[in-house]
């Protein structure tokens, strides 16, 4: 009778296990959704500051959120602003590359206060 009765524990401990246990659903539920693609990569347009003083391109079109990198060559530039609520100037710089994103729509026009007769043109578009 003992014996019968470490049967049955044992079997009814064995079923326990296996209705609660191992983590496998039998197919029922479906497997977690993969996770999101990461953001777009934002567009980005370029401008050089080049030795023969000038802006190459002086004007750039560009949507809104996206990023302009300005190069310098080896020739000692900035960009200063014109226009309101325009990102940050870039200091004097050279031989180097400097970004700056454009998160609002407009025209904004910028000069080489070195260089004065160095002028562009971003062009934000929605």
């Amino acid at each position: 009778m003992r014996h019968a009765m470490l049967a049955i524990c044992a079997l009814s401990a064995a079923a326990t296990i296996v209705a609660c246990g191992g983590g496998g659903d039998n197919g029922t539920n479906p497997p977690p959704p993969p996770p999101p693609p990461p953001p777009t990569l934002v567009h980005a347009a370029r401008v050089t500051a080049t030795t023969g003083l000038a802006f190459d391109p002086n004007a750039v079109s560009i949507a809104a959120g996206d990023t302009i990198y300005y190069t310098f060559q080896s020739v000692l530039h900035n960009v200063v602003f014109d226009t309101q609520n325009s990102p940050a100037n870039v200091p004097s710089t050279e031989s180097a590359t400097v970004k700056r994103i454009f998160p609002t729509a407009g025209t904004y026009a910028y000069h080489c206060s070195i260089h004065p007769q160095m002028t562009g043109t971003i062009t934000v578009t929605q």
